[in-house]
């Protein structure tokens, strides 16, 4: 199975709102965001909210992750870059 970076589901998000693009996005880190906001809150159904707001902003403010769709694609830019954004969403959220 080819598994798409997160550059390429980014992209394919941003330019032609891919609705496979951004389920798969939600589907690689949903874990990231939810652990983050258990462990920072304690309580597994205000994680799970804050699990769909983050997603819900990152929906939201698609346009702003042009940066990382116009950068080179590399290893590991994309998915840190990305990961980033998340947790700390989740940790602000």
């Amino acid at each position: 199975m080819n598994r798409s970076s997160d550059v390429e589901l980014v992209r394919s998000f941003v330019e032609s709102a891919s609705e496979f693009a951004f389920t798969a996005v939600v589907a690689r880190y949903a874990g990231l965001v939810y652990s983050t906001a258990l462990r920072i809150g304690g309580s597994p159904e205000s994680a799970k909210d804050v699990t769909q707001v983050v997603f819900l902003d990152l929906l939201r403010k698609s346009s702003m992750l042009r940066g990382l769709v116009q950068r080179e694609p590399s290893l590991e830019a994309g998915p840190a870059v990305l990961a980033g954004w998340l947790h700390r969403a989740a940790r602000y959220e």
